[in-house]
């Protein structure tokens, strides 16, 4: 016997079978089929093109070779040389390879000789937005530590004035990050040489009378 399909469900073109729905359904709606073809193209640049790649994996493998180059510096050249793209490791959007930025940070900290390379005012601001407010556990205690570590080598006012806007944001999480950030500063230095907290007492206050 032979039914007839409810009109709709056919179109005029003839049906290709089951198994051409599920080749159709074996990627997901965003899949780029040239996608991998690209990563391997990508694979073969320079380190710096690498860090700055569409493609998450890309980045990260980029990430864990330019840590090794990091430990291994004797010199500042490669730090002055990657000093610029920082602040965008440390914010990486995908969360494996901004795992393994910020480890690239932490090393960056200690071992280069002048920290003042860096843009600390973008990255004390990436760090609370990105890293330490969003950010799961592991990837909010490397938040943390990189910024504690980047204020023992940096201008302090760079790091308050992140920590102030931070306060005044919008984002519950941002605020978050920001107190998260400055009760390890109380920990780390204790209160009597925190006299840089007074500019934080008015912002504190309004977070701490908010119903939200």
């Amino acid at each position: 016997f032979f039914f007839q399909a409810e009109d709709g469900i056919r179109d005029a073109q003839e049906s290709r079978g089951l198994g051409d729905v599920y080749k159709r359904q074996e990627y997901p709606p965003d899949y780029d089929p040239n996608a991998s073809q690209q990563a391997d193209k990508e694979t073969v640049q320079a380190l710096r093109t690498r860090v700055k790649s569409k493609v998450f994996k890309i980045r990260q493998n980029a990430y864990n070779e330019l840590h090794e180059e990091f430990t291994k510096a004797s010199d500042d050249d490669i730090f002055v040389e990657y000093a610029k793209d920082m602040t965008l490791i440390v914010t990486d959007a995908n969360p494996a390879a901004q795992e393994r930025g910020l480890e690239c940070m932490l090393v960056f900290i200690e071992k280069c000789q002048n920290a003042s390379v860096l843009d600390a005012n973008e990255l004390f601001k990436g760090l609370i937005d990105k890293s330490i407010g969003p950010g799961k556990p592991n990837i909010k205690k490397l938040g943390i530590d990189c910024f504690v570590n980047l204020f023992e080598k940096t201008e302090k006012e760079a790091a308050y004035a992140a920590i102030n806007e931070a306060l005044n944001n919008k984002l519950q999480k941002t605020n978050i990050g920001a107190i998260a950030v400055l009760k390890e500063l109380l920990n780390q230095y204790g209160p009597r040489k925190m006299d840089f907290m007074k500019p934080f007492y008015g912002n504190l206050e309004k977070l701490a009378a908010s119903t939200n």
